[in-house]
């Protein structure tokens, strides 16, 4: 007779959705050579947008890789935090730093604290095919 230990899923019968994809960047300064300043972002965006799409990355900048909710039920409908959404966010910060460190200085001058100005370097309508 042997005694198995069960532990009560989040997601009650139904598998969890997959995590993000998780990237480590710690090279991604080589492959991005090209600061950003006031006056060449489509060629900064030209280097930038291959990167991020041959890592599976470019969804989180323009939007189409959507944040997870950040609770999810359990099977006895307590909320629960949702790993997902910790996983997101930790894609979502290294993003950032490396959007960050392929800025020139008179560029971070305009981002500092804009959240939204990062988010929106790749949605011009040049730059999107």
């Amino acid at each position: 007779m042997s005694t198995q230990s069960t532990t009560a899923s989040p997601f009650g019968s139904n598998p969890p959705p997959p995590p993000p994809p998780f990237t480590q960047l710690t090279h991604a300064h080589h492959y991005i050579s090209i600061k950003l300043t006031n006056d060449n972002h489509l060629h900064w965006y030209t280097q930038l947008e291959p990167f991020l799409s041959d890592h599976d990355l470019l969804g989180y900048v323009n939007g189409s890789i959507p944040y997870p909710p950040t609770h999810v039920p359990s099977s006895t409908g307590e909320l629960l935090p949702n790993p997902a959404y910790t996983l997101w966010c930790c894609q979502d910060k290294l993003i950032m730093s490396l959007l960050i460190s392929s800025m020139s200085e008179e560029t971070m001058l305009l981002a500092v604290g804009k959240t939204s100005f990062l988010r929106n370097l790749g949605r011009c309508s040049y730059c999107s095919g």
